[in-house]
């Protein structure tokens, strides 16, 4: 996904438990995408089957000390926001 010209970052890991992806997605400054424009990318680029169920827009990605993205905080922020499996926030 870093090839669509206006992310900064992304991260995609599978849900615990679930076998679905989640991209976390962090823009450029003044950049704008939607979920579709994403997915639309993802389907030309890569298997479906590996592509995002779901796209978290995030301003920065949580970090460490030395810059390593701190994947436990991200899940934890993604079991917080559903209370049932398969719930979904796509902006």
């Amino acid at each position: 996904m870093m090839r669509f010209l206006r992310l900064r970052l992304s991260v995609d890991f599978i849900r615990i438990g679930e076998k679905e992806v989640v991209a976390f997605v962090v823009l450029k400054p003044g950049g704008k995408a939607s979920k579709e424009e994403l997915d639309n990318f993802c389907l030309e680029n890569i298997a479906r089957f590996k592509r995002p169920k779901s796209y978290r827009f995030l301003d920065s990605l949580p970090k460490n000390n030395y810059g390593k993205i701190l994947k436990t905080e991200l899940r934890q922020q993604l079991e917080s926001d559903s209370d049932e499996p398969g719930h979904r926030t796509d902006q």
